[in-house]
């Protein structure tokens, strides 16, 4: 058999690409793989294209539409969380086998929002929310309270692999989330399916994505008036927040629209003043989908002091 090899190989960024086509991501991630090893779709023999969402869309002839048509064979395969796998394994045994010389692979995916899986059967009466869910944080939840039986794993040790994960996306310039999460904060997270909290579960994405990041205290309205609005799948990390911070101040954060979101890792203060003097008054406003993680909350905490927080929407956390 032929030795096969990987001459290039590249990806996109991590993220939500809301404005833009399956075929073009695909299509920007085989341009920069070619590029990488300094060949054209001219020297490509076949393509092959892994994609679930759109499995009967003809995604491989869609992207060559972008980057050129040369008449070559193209194969589009779905094979649930292994499509881009299998896709890359298909090419690789062609060219193993001798069949080509040189071929190229894509896997590309664009996720809506929400939990994976769990749309039932066609006929009788559904299963999901009464049996059990077949969404894919309850069924690895399933896994995982299979392997606490057998080997005594406990949540902590479970939480301690996201740490993990959330510390290997701050080495990788192409994670949507790049930021340190404490453990504390993952086990205190919004539980999904016992044992996976929020920050346990993977974030559904499909190209770049805007964030900022703040490791000393995000103040909203800290001696007068202030505003924040996380829009357009927006995201904005910090440790501790006050939204209202000093006496006769205001401040309003507006978290709008799926996939936008703010993850404070800390305490949120809202219409918190520290000294004696109050009248501070601040609002955090969650719509369309938008998400708010939190660590801690002191809502009007100290007398005189004003806040609201308003979750409105479907999806809205």
């Amino acid at each position: 058999m032929t030795d096969a090899y990987i001459v290039g190989v590249d990806m996109i960024k991590f993220g939500r690409f809301p404005d833009r086509t399956v075929p073009q991501i695909g299509a920007q991630a085989a341009l920069m793989a070619m590029d990488d090893c300094g060949l054209t779709i001219q020297d490509m023999q076949a393509l092959y294209c892994g994609n679930l969402g759109q499995a009967s869309g003809m995604v491989g002839q869609r992207i060559l539409q972008e980057i050129g048509q040369t008449g070559v064979p193209v194969v589009n395969v779905s094979n649930a969380c292994a499509t881009g796998a299998t896709a890359f394994r298909e090419a690789w045994a062609s060219v193993k086998a001798g069949l080509y010389d040189c071929v190229l692979a894509v896997g590309v995916e664009q996720m809506g929002k929400g939990l994976l899986g769990g749309a039932g059967g066609a006929k009788g009466i559904p299963k999901e929310g009464l049996m059990g869910s077949g969404t894919m944080p309850a069924v690895f939840a399933e896994a995982g309270m299979e392997h606490a039986r057998k080997y005594g794993t406990s949540f902590e040790q479970f939480a301690k692999v996201s740490v993990k994960n959330h510390h290997h996306s701050t080495l990788n310039p192409k994670a949507m989330y790049q930021i340190e999460t404490p453990l504390e904060t993952v086990m205190n997270a919004e539980m999904i399916s016992y044992p996976n909290t929020k920050l346990m579960c993977s974030v559904n994405v499909d190209g770049a994505g805007s964030n900022w990041t703040t490791t000393t205290d995000f103040i909203v309205g800290y001696s007068g008036t202030g505003e924040v609005n996380i829009t357009s799948g927006g995201t904005v990390f910090s440790a501790t927040a006050h939204i209202g911070a000093e006496d006769w101040s205001s401040g309003t954060v507006n978290v709008d629209d799926a996939g936008s979101q703010w993850i404070n890792s800390g305490t949120l203060y809202m219409g918190h003043v520290p000294g004696e003097s109050t009248n501070a008054t601040g609002a955090l406003n969650i719509t369309n989908g938008g998400t708010v993680t939190n660590g801690d909350g002191n809502i009007s905490r100290k007398y005189g002091g004003a806040a609201t927080v308003t979750v409105d929407g479907v999806e809205s956390t």
